[in-house]
C-alpha cells in the first residue's frame, strides 16, 4: 500500500479515535472527528479471531441443538442453531431471500458467523465461508441450513490476486444477497464479499456471485464468478445488492476508491458491474465526492460526501433504478455541502451504460450515531430499499422505502426516535409523492430498515424491524446492557447503556397503490432481548444492516435475524421467516 509517513499517522490516529469512542457507554456523547467516522465505515466484519484466542469458560456451557421442527403459528426457523463453542464466531443475521414465482421453492441468505471456526480462520477443511445458506421446497414451512456456497476460483472481471493469494480460490465474507431468474424463476444468484480463502484480511478480494437452480425436490450451485475493482488490492468494495432479469445481473456497491495516493480512503463511490451475454461490464453511477484529493494538501481526503447503501431495481420496461443514501453521517461528514442525509436516486434506460439526473427522493436525518443499545456496532445504517410494481393498476410505479427522525426531532440532525416512510413515483423517479408514514409516529421507538416488495397482484408490502430501548431495572443510571464491539475476548471493547433493547418485526400492506396502508401487524411470534441475544463472540453486527422480503403470488415472504431458538431464548442470533397475506 502507498501510505506516506504522514498519512500513516492520520490512520493510527483514526483508529485510538474509534477504539476511545466505542468505548464509552451509551449517553457520554462525543464527538467524532472526520478521520474516526471514516475509519468507521471502513469496518464490515469483525476482524477474524486468532487461533490462539480461546473462548471464556462461561461460554462453553452446552446448548440444545433441536432444529427442523416448525414452531407454532407462522414463524419459521431457517438458520441451525449454533452455540457459543461452535466457532470463534457465533450468530446468523443480515437476511436475504429469493424464490421461485410460487413461492413453493424459496432460499434465504444470511452473515454465518460458523465459518469463522474453519478455514481460513482456522486450518480446518473444507473451507467455509461467512455467508450462509438454507432452502425450503414447501412454501417456507420447512427448512434445511446447507452451510455455506461453494468455493470459488474463475475471476471474471478484475485484476485478479495482485500477490494477495497464491491459489486465487475465494469464499464468501457476508452482504448477502439472492435473487431468481429463469423459467419460473429457477435460476439462483447469490451475490457476496468475497475473500481469498489463504488471505482472510481486508480488503475483500472482490464481490462474488454464485449460481445455482432449483431441480424439483433439490437445490445444486452450478458455479460462481468474481468481480473486483479495476484498481484492486487499494480500493475496498463494500454493500453490494443485485437484481436479475433474463437478459442481465445487475450489482450495484459502494467503492472506497483509492484518494490522495492513500488505499480506499475514499467517501464511498456507487458503482454498477453488468454481466450480459458480452461478459462483465463497469459504470460509475455516483462519483467519489471527496471534497480535497489534492495529496499536496494535508486536508486531503479528510472531509466530502458519504454515499453508501445502494439497492436496484428493474421495471417493467427493463429500466434500470438504483437509489441510496447520500449524506451518511451528514453533517458530521460533508456538512458543509450537504447537511442533512438524502435518499438519492437515479435511472438508465439503456441498461446502465448512461444515467439520468440525480433525484432527491428525500432528505432525512442520519440515524447514523444513534444505533439501538444493544447494536454490537457504534454506527447504523439509514439504507433505502426500493420496488417496481410490473403488474396491475399501477404498472410502473416505482417504490422508495425509507427511515427518518420523527417531526418531534425531526430539525435536529440526530434523533433517537425514527420512523418508516414511503414514497412513489409514476414518472420514472423523476417526482415522486409526498411522504407516507406506515406506522405511528413519534412513539420513543425506533422502525428501521425497511423493505418493499410488490406482489403480481399490484399489492404493496412493507416489512420493518421496531426496536424499543427501555429501562428495566429501578434504576435508570444502572448498566442494563453490555455488548462487545471489538477487542479480543479475553480484553472486549464494550459498548454499555443504561437501557435495554427488545425488537420484532412489523409488516403492512396496501392494496392500492401506497395510497392507503393496513394497521401494522407483528409478524414476529416472541420479542427479542438483544442485550441477552448477544455473547462475547458474536458475529458484528449482532443482528445485522439489513432484513429483507419477497412477494410471490399473493404472499410476502420476510426473513430476519431474531434472539431465539425453537422459540426458547439461547442466546444466539438466529434467522428466522415467515409467510403474510
Amino acid at each position: 500500500m502507498r501510505i506516506r509517513v504522514l498519512d500513516m499517522r492520520k490512520v493510527l490516529a483514526f483508529v485510538i479515535v474509534v477504539l476511545v469512542f466505542s468505548a464509552l457507554p451509551q449517553g457520554q456523547a462525543a464527538p467524532l472527528p472526520l478521520a474516526a467516522i471514516k475509519a468507521q465505515i471502513k469496518t464490515a466484519m469483525t476482524p477474524p479471531a486468532s487461533p490462539s484466542e480461546q473462548l471464556p469458560a462461561q461460554l462453553m456451557t452446552p446448548r440444545s441443538r433441536s432444529f427442523g421442527v416448525p414452531g407454532a403459528g407462522v414463524n419459521r426457523q431457517v438458520s441451525k442453531n449454533q452455540t457459543p463453542a461452535d466457532s470463534l464466531r457465533t450468530g446468523a443475521s443480515e437476511t436475504t431471500i429469493a424464490g421461485t414465482v410460487s413461492g413453493i421453492r424459496l432460499i434465504a441468505g444470511w452473515n454465518d458467523g460458523e465459518g469463522f471456526g474453519f478455514k481460513p480462520f482456522q486450518p480446518v477443511d473444507p473451507p467455509l465461508g461467512l455467508s450462509g445458506y438454507g432452502v425450503s421446497f414447501d412454501g417456507g414451512r420447512t427448512w434445511s441450513d446447507e452451510g455455506a456456497p461453494p468455493m470459488g476460483s474463475l475471476i471474471a472481471f478484475g485484476p485478479g490476486p495482485m500477490g494477495r493469494s497464491a491459489t486465487g480460490r475465494y469464499i464468501t465474507r457476508g452482504d448477502p444477497w439472492l435473487d431468481t431468474a429463469g423459467p419460473g424463476r429457477s435460476l439462483v444468484y447469490y451475490a457476496n464479499l468475497a475473500i481469498w480463502e489463504d488471505d482472510p484480511v481486508l480488503p475483500p478480494a472482490g464481490v462474488s456471485v454464485h449460481f445455482g437452480r432449483f431441480l424439483d425436490q433439490r437445490f445444486m450451485w452450478t458455479g460462481a464468478e468474481l468481480i473486483q475493482s479495476p484498481n484492486y488490492p487499494d480500493d475496498f468494495v463494500d454493500k453490494e445488492a443485485m437484481v436479475v432479469t433474463n437478459q442481465a445481473i445487475y450489482v450495484t456497491l459502494t467503492n472506497f476508491i483509492e484518494v490522495c495516493n492513500i488505499p480506499f480512503f475514499g467517501f464511498g463511490q456507487i458503482e454498477l458491474y453488468r454481466r450480459t451475454a458480452a461478459g462483465w461490464a463497469r459504470r460509475i453511477i455516483q462519483p467519489d465526492e471527496s471534497f480535497i484529493t489534492d495529496p499536496a494538501n494535508p486536508d486531503c481526503g479528510l472531509d466530502g460526501i458519504i454515499d453508501q447503501g445502494s439497492a436496484p431495481a428493474v421495471g417493467p420496461r427493463g429500466e434500470l433504478y438504483v437509489v441510496w443514501e447520500r449524506g451518511w453521517f451528514a453533517p458530521l461528514a460533508g456538512g458543509a455541502v450537504l447537511p442533512r442525509a438524502t435518499i438519492a436516486f437515479r435511472r438508465s434506460t439503456d441498461g446502465g451504460d448512461t444515467w439520468g439526473p440525480r433525484v432527491q427522493v428525500a432528505s432525512i436525518c442520519s440515524g447514523a450515531l444513534t444505533p439501538p443499545a444493544a447494536y454490537n456496532r457504534t454506527s447504523n445504517n439509514d439504507f433505502p430499499r426500493i420496488a417496481v410494481a410490473h403488474e396491475g393498476q399501477f404498472r410502473g410505479r416505482v417504490y422508495v422505502v425509507y427511515q427518518d427522525c420523527s417531526a418531534a426531532s425531526g430539525a435536529a440532525p440526530f434523533g433517537t426516535d425514527v420512523d418508516v416512510y414511503l414514497k412513489y413515483s409514476d414518472d420514472g423517479g423523476m417526482t415522486w409523492s409526498a411522504p407516507m408514514a406506515l406506522h405511528p409516529t413519534a412513539d420513543g421507538k425506533q422502525q428501521f430498515w425497511p423493505v418493499v416488495s410488490v406482489e403480481a397482484t399490484g399489492a404493496v408490502n412493507v416489512a420493518y424491524y421496531e426496536m424499543r430501548d427501555v429501562n428495566l431495572t429501578p434504576d435508570p443510571s444502572d448498566i442494563e446492557c453490555s455488548v462487545r464491539i471489538g477487542g479480543p475476548l479475553d480484553n472486549p471493547v464494550l459498548r454499555q447503556s443504561t437501557r435495554t433493547t427488545f425488537s420484532d418485526v412489523f409488516h403492512v400492506r396496501s392494496t392500492n397503490g401506497g395510497m392507503t396502508w393496513s394497521v401494522p401487524a407483528r409478524v414476529t411470534e416472541h420479542t427479542t432481548n438483544w442485550c441477552m441475544a448477544t455473547p462475547l463472540n458474536s458475529i458484528i453486527p449482532n443482528f445485522g444492516d439489513y432484513i429483507d422480503m419477497r412477494s410471490y403470488g399473493r404472499r410476502s415472504h420476510p426473513v430476519w435475524a431474531d434472539g431465539r431458538n425453537a422459540n426458547f431464548l439461547d442466546l444466539i442470533p438466529t434467522v428466522w421467516y415467515a409467510f403474510v397475506r
